[in-house]
């Protein structure tokens, strides 16, 4: 297996992100801590899910992710730092290295959340109109917007993941590795 983990404790996220060389294409998905149990203004901008662009300031999302198709660089702000993983080809430096004790892998994808919205319904629901691909779901209630057009019958996105299980067939780790 050529994955490698490694943890970090970082003080910005888009220096880290930065030195990595990412295939194409690149996603990134990225959280805000709400202070407040509900803010409904601050809810619509609290989660992004996108293509990822050098330039975006990871460093204001309080976790995230990185990933293509090879590697995965995700994060969470804690006690002052934020506290990255990393898995992929190589270790980036200063990086403390983890045993991953997997002997098998798994490529699986899992539906996101949301339901395509027709391009004639973005008006009643407050939504630009604009080449971007929106998703509804009620059971959370939220509009999605996602970087890629959902494939199959009902033309739902799915996350792919690839997942790594030990020889007693035990999930050991899972990291995002695109998006269909």
């Amino acid at each position: 297996m050529n994955e490698k983990v490694g943890c970090l404790a970082i003080s910005s996220v888009h220096d880290a992100v930065s030195r990595i060389e990412w295939a194409h294409p690149t996603y990134m998905y990225l959280e805000r801590m709400p202070h407040a149990w509900h803010d409904g203004r601050k809810d619509a901008k609290g989660i992004c899910l996108d293509f990822y662009r050098e330039g975006v300031a990871l460093d204001n999302w309080q976790r995230g992710r990185v990933f293509d198709v090879r590697q995965e660089f995700k994060w969470t702000w804690q006690n002052d730092r934020f506290h990255a993983v990393y898995c992929g080809p190589y270790l980036p430096e200063n990086s403390t290295s983890m045993a991953l004790d997997a002997i098998t892998l798994r490529d699986r994808a899992y539906f996101l959340w949301g339901m395509p919205v027709k391009k004639g319904d973005r008006k009643m629901l407050g939504l630009q109109d604009s080449q971007g691909f929106y998703y509804a779901e009620l059971q959370i209630p939220r509009v999605m917007e996602y970087p890629v057009k959902g494939q199959g019958a009902q033309g739902r996105v799915q996350v792919c993941i690839r997942e790594y299980y030990d020889a007693h067939g035990q999930l050991v780790y899972c990291r995002w590795a695109g998006l269909k």
